[in-house]
């Protein structure tokens, strides 16, 4: 993967249209075909890979050959994997404390002064072990990744998601033609290193939060509503 610079772009200084009868967003996407609880899983599916089930054949496929105590992961366990991390994000805990309690602790918190969070342990045990859990966050990358690439392309383990991400928003999805690009500070507060994994970080003070990763976004116009 090479990142290109474009030439900056005005446009033209004429009125945006509404066309009738176009509809914005999943193409040929039914939610007519989908049970109600599993509407926004299938669209999530959608939107993020082209082939979700080659995914876990490629996953896998690396787990073979690296020797690893694992056992082959199924679909099930693949969704599983991907609903906890996806999860994982309406807690304030440590993700390895939302697996229940530990051998040694007290189920009983109530004589704690000071609580790790006012939501209850959402016990994520139930639906994979933390072992089993740990292992799917070793593999995940790998779906990704193309080894024919590794001796010319620096991003060759994460190539093919930038390349998938584009592909599914031309094909399935239909959008404005104007778009805006703006920008939003994601907070982040490195504890071990400098910049905590990432490649860079910003300090921007007119940020409501000023320390973080700096993303662009595009905002669409659908039908001169702005969503």
């Amino acid at each position: 993967m090479k990142w290109t610079v474009v030439e900056g772009h005005t446009p033209p200084t004429e009125k945006i249209t509404s066309k009738t009868g176009t509809f914005y967003g999943l193409k040929g996407f039914n939610v007519g075909n989908f049970r109600k609880g599993e509407i926004l899983v299938h669209m999530f599916l959608e939107l993020s890979f082209l082939d979700w089930m080659l995914k876990v054949d490629k996953m896998n496929a690396a787990v073979e050959p690296s020797k690893a105590k694992c056992k082959r992961f199924s679909c099930e366990q693949f969704l599983i994997g991907l609903g906890l991390i996806i999860g994982v994000s309406e807690f304030s805990q440590k993700g390895v404390d939302l697996f229940g309690v530990k051998k040694g602790e007290k189920e009983d918190d109530d004589d704690l002064e000071v609580w790790p969070s006012i939501s209850p342990n959402p016990q994520f045990e139930q639906y994979m072990a933390f072992s089993r859990f740990k292992d799917f966050r070793r593999f995940l990358p790998s779906i990704y990744a193309n080894e024919s690439q590794k001796e010319t392309d620096d991003w060759w383990e994460f190539a093919g998601a930038v390349d998938e991400f584009n592909i599914i928003r031309r094909t399935k999805l239909t959008c404005s033609e104007w778009i805006s690009v703006d920008e939003t500070m994601c907070a982040w507060r490195p504890r071990t290193t400098a910049l905590g994994g990432l490649p860079n970080i910003s300090f921007i003070v007119r940020k409501p939060e000023p320390l973080g990763k700096l993303m662009k976004l595009v905002i669409l116009f659908y039908n001169l509503s702005l969503y």
